[in-house]
């Protein structure tokens, strides 16, 4: 049961760290528009911001995926390793 826990520690962090560029960036996105709003209330942030927070949340992944892709690589390395120690399959080949 340990290791099943620690596992699913280590998905976490391992999800994190390929999700935490994508998410900074909307962050930055969503505070900006905040600051737009703020200073002029007339404007509708409503209308805009959702199509302009969507375009650059699909621009931000597609030039982070290099660089989410070797984390994800190693999720998944790791995912099936314990899952083969889980099942003891390979042990006998």
């Amino acid at each position: 049961m340990r290791s099943m826990a620690e596992w699913g520690d280590q998905l976490f962090v391992g999800a994190l760290k390929v999700a935490l560029p994508a998410m900074t960036a909307l962050l930055v996105v969503n505070l900006a528009f905040g600051a737009v709003s703020r200073a002029a209330p007339a404007l509708n942030m409503f209308a805009i911001g959702l199509p302009v927070t969507l375009i650059f949340g699909l621009v931000v992944l597609f030039f982070g995926l290099p660089s989410m892709q070797s984390g994800f690589v190693e999720l998944m390395k790791s995912s099936f390793q314990f899952m083969q120690a889980l099942t003891g399959a390979g042990l006998g080949a």
